[in-house]
């Protein structure tokens, strides 16, 4: 028998294939709890419907998307990033620096739901380029220092599920960085650069957010959405039906609601994204402004959320109830339209297009409750489209519709009938004229 091999109930083994297993095993560590995972990759279901909405463009942060080709132009930007840090003063060194990521290394993998291949150094390496760029990129906003190409560029590429380090990790390096008082200044801004350039609704925002963070889209999350929030008003008497209506995940579309005479109006002072009411057939909606950057979170929030539920389906998935409203709000451009007129929506995209193709996409392979958040609102707004008097005002305002397609189908044909009819009077009346003339007037 060889000196590398083992020999064990007369069966030998290779020394260097046990010795490579237990390498393995030493680099897997201790299994991780489920509750532990706070930050994931986007389910399958999800990814192949908006897969640019997940993605890195530019800049790559943690280990789901780490060395990609698309995102190796910017790996000397994080050392440049590092250099940064480590020039704003004489006691952040990079002996400190390494030595206190390296210490939060076995936290730090637990966060990730998905087994990270890399060996120590590579990884701790990674966290601290990562953190530093995370870090030196929002000092140098808050500082003013970054022209406007560069900045949402980059945060686009933040606002990922899949881009995320923890919190916990640029706490850390601004804990070695930064003042006390500058700490506190730069978590607030953070938030306030999050919301301002990428949240998509213009309402009051959550003020206690968690005391614990687990990364960006975390703090968004609960900057946006509150943790136990109040159930969409709805006026009594259409709660009075809900017991003989069965609930429902969609309501009819924008154009099918002003069919049925129901007005739609953008709310004044939302307590948060989700206030939305009901009351004397007329719903109110806050704000929506949607640019490529509330696209991007809006889509990661959800994403999120769907992947937080899988963990823990006890969990409300309320952001999701409030995505499956928007599908059924809008189906084609005309609906978006519609939004638009009513305030609603404020369409920072291309085209009205794009945006009802982004609405269209977002719900694909989502997972939304019965019993979901907007459930009675959903029901006692379908109760009133199926009852006998949203009826009759659907069958009243189709028939206006018809009437005027019917009739006026476009300008040139109203001014054509007008300008028939006034040309048919003129010449009528001058007939009339010579005629009468003639009559009084003989020839000489």
């Amino acid at each position: 028998m060889e000196e590398n091999q083992i020999s064990l109930d007369h069966v030998i083994i290779d020394g260097d294939l046990l010795e490579s297993l237990a390498r393995k095993l030493d680099t897997l560590g201790k299994p991780n709890k489920a509750d532990n995972f706070t930050i994931f990759p986007v389910p399958y279901r999800f990814h192949q419907s908006m897969k640019n909405l997940f993605e890195p463009s530019a800049v790559s942060i943690g280990p789901f998307h780490h060395g990609r080709t698309r995102v190796q132009p910017m790996e000397e930007q994080k050392c440049r990033s590092l250099w940064d840090f480590l020039s704003r003063g004489d006691h952040i060194t990079l002996d400190l620096c390494l030595s206190e990521i390296k210490k939060l290394e076995e936290r730090t993998r637990r966060c990730y739901s998905e087994r990270v291949p890399m060996d120590s150094n590579s990884f701790v390496e990674m966290m601290l380029l990562d953190g530093c760029f995370v870090l030196e990129y929002f000092l140098k906003w808050y500082e003013r220092r970054l022209i406007d190409q560069y900045v949402f560029k980059r945060l686009s590429d933040l606002l990922l599920l899949e881009n995320q380090i923890p919190f916990f990790i640029v706490e850390k390096l601004c804990e070695i960085g930064l003042k006390p008082e500058d700490r506190m200044n730069f978590t607030n801004y953070l938030n306030y650069i999050f919301l301002s350039q990428a949240a998509p609704t213009d309402g009051s925002i959550v003020t206690n957010p968690p005391a614990e963070i687990h990364h960006f889209i975390h703090l968004c999350y609960h900057s946006l959405i509150p943790t136990n929030p109040t159930k969409p008003a709805i006026s009594p008497l259409s709660r009075y039906r809900l017991s003989s209506f069965p609930k429902s995940t969609l309501i009819p579309c924008a154009t099918e609601l002003r069919t049925a005479s129901i007005t739609l109006r953008a709310k004044n002072n939302p307590n948060h994204m989700l206030d939305i009411s009901f009351h004397h057939l007329v719903l109110e909606i806050p704000t929506l402004k949607i640019t490529n950057e509330s696209k991007t979170l809006l889509a990661n929030l959800v994403a999120f959320e769907q992947c937080k539920l899988d963990e823990n389906p006890k969990m409300h998935a309320n952001l999701s109830s409030f995505a499956s409203f928007l599908v059924s709000l809008v189906n084609t451009p005309e609906d978006v339209k519609i939004l638009k007129e009513c305030g609603i929506v404020n369409n920072c995209l291309d085209s009205d297009e794009e945006l009802t193709n982004f609405f269209n996409q977002i719900c694909k392979g989502m997972l939304v409750e019965k019993d979901h958040f907007m459930a009675d609102l959903f029901a006692a707004v379908k109760s009133y489209c199926e009852s006998s008097g949203g009826k009759r005002w659907t069958r009243c305002n189709r028939r206006k519709k018809q009437f005027y397609q019917h009739w006026f189908i476009n300008l040139s044909t109203m001014i054509s009938l007008f300008g028939g009819v006034f040309l048919a009077l003129v010449l009528s009346s001058v007939q009339t004229y010579f005629t009468v003339y003639a009559y009084y007037v003989p020839r000489s």
